[in-house]
């Protein structure tokens, strides 16, 4: 069953009625005081629930080398023509 429009021809409380004693299994009787409002509510928190709960993507690690909590990195001379990396 094809769920109803939001507005528009079709989108009465007869169809939204029956839109949701289909996808809830229920039998439409049930569903006879309430308005449309209420019945769409019913219908979308029940399709909430149907969703697969996404998981937060996990932070990609930190390019630079030894992440030290954002402190800052000072590149000083080492005394052998190179360098060497402080932390301060």
């Amino acid at each position: 069953m094809k769920r109803p429009p939001l507005r528009g021809r079709g989108s009465g409380v007869d169809e939204w009625r029956a839109y949701a004693a289909h996808v809830l299994d229920m039998p439409e009787s049930d569903l006879a005081d309430m308005e449309r409002g209420d019945v769409i509510a019913l219908v979308e928190q029940h399709e909430r629930e149907q969703q697969p709960r996404q998981e937060r993507p996990t932070p990609k690690p930190s390019k630079r080398a030894g992440d030290f909590s954002g402190r800052p990195r000072w590149r000083v001379p080492d005394g052998n023509g190179g360098y060497r990396v402080e932390i301060r």
